[in-house]
């Protein structure tokens, strides 16, 4: 009887590890398919993300890059309507600047291909505008900088004038007004200051200004134009100092897309550095972006109006939203 159950807890014994070890078998298979499967997902992934290069064909050399500048919707944080902010203000800062700059192309609000997002800045509780903006603007868009306008303030203030007995007292509207530009590729500001103008006004015109919450375009044409005088200089030595950098917009089917065309400059048989980007965390999560290390080298097969179709002519970690540049002598 003793010898029995023995041999009936041998059996339970060898039934119980013969299981343990069909579970553990079991539990490996499962975990070299799904390793299998992840790295088959990750090759298939990178395949479409990267190209493969092929022969150059007869290189053209790249002539007048024009850097696409945008102007972005003025931001009004006074309360009043502003009705001078119209198409003549934009076309008039357009020309302000133009006369001073190198050869840009200016994409100002009503624009028929001015892109819908300047129109709303996303920004950051600090009111710093959000990096994920000029990745946008740089990537999808090819723009190469952006001038922001915003006015800050509107006050009413009063000042005596005169002297003695023929002292009077004058109404003023304090203008002030901020200017920024930006370089998107990079997504840095290169250019910030604020001017204010003061505009006598009659008690009748500020009654009216106070009551209605509007102000008069004529009040602030002549002190608009003061300012677009002024910054017109400081904002062209800015656009100036950025350098001509674009981005690709996406890799498919070993073709490489540029958010860059014929507005820049660009033609077929051109051929441009690439680079991989560092990103530079800053204060709220803003990021910033730089030319990294040389990836390869890519060739203009077509062109559009504001986009290429390239191919990879050398290099084989070439990616979407890495920055290109003219070649290097």
């Amino acid at each position: 009887m003793k010898q029995l159950f023995n041999n009936y807890l041998r059996c339970l014994f060898f039934i119980f590890s013969f299981v343990l070890i069909l579970v553990f078998l079991s539990g490996n298979i499962q975990y070299v398919l799904a390793k299998d499967s992840e790295k088959t997902k990750t090759e298939t992934d990178l395949r479409k993300q990267s190209v493969s290069p092929v022969p150059r064909v007869k290189e053209v050399e790249i002539l007048n890059l024009r850097k696409k500048i945008g102007i972005a919707v003025v931001e009004n944080n006074t309360g009043f309507v502003l009705p001078v902010f119209d198409a003549s203000f934009y076309n008039n800062l357009v020309e302000a600047i133009n006369k001073r700059c190198e050869e840009c192309v200016f994409i100002k609000p009503e624009d028929d291909n001015y892109p819908d997002f300047f129109t709303k800045l996303p920004r950051h509780s600090s009111f710093i505008i959000k990096s994920d903006f000029f990745k946008k603007a740089s990537v999808e868009n090819g723009f190469n900088a952006v001038v922001f306008f915003s006015v800050a303030g509107i006050f009413i203030e009063k000042e005596e004038k005169g002297f003695a007995w023929f002292k009077d007292v004058q109404n003023m509207i304090n203008f002030q007004m901020y200017i920024s530009v930006y370089d998107t590729v990079s997504g840095a500001k290169i250019y910030d200051e604020g001017f204010e103008k003061k505009i006598d006004i009659e008690k009748t015109e500020l009654d009216l200004v106070l009551s209605e919450k509007t102000i008069d375009k004529l009040l602030l044409v002549e002190p608009v134009e003061k300012i677009i005088e002024k910054i017109s200089k400081p904002v062209c030595e800015a656009l100036n100092n950025v350098p001509w950098q674009g981005r690709i917009s996406s890799v498919s089917d070993n073709r490489v897309f540029l958010s860059s065309g014929e507005d820049s400059g660009l033609a077929p048989g051109n051929i441009l550095d690439v680079f991989d980007i560092k990103v530079i965390e800053g204060f709220e999560g803003q990021k910033f972006y730089a030319p990294g290390n040389k990836t390869g080298e890519i060739q203009i097969k077509k062109v559009y109006r504001d986009s290429s179709e390239c191919i990879c002519v050398s290099g084989i970690n070439i990616k979407a939203e890495n920055i290109v540049k003219p070649i290097s002598e």
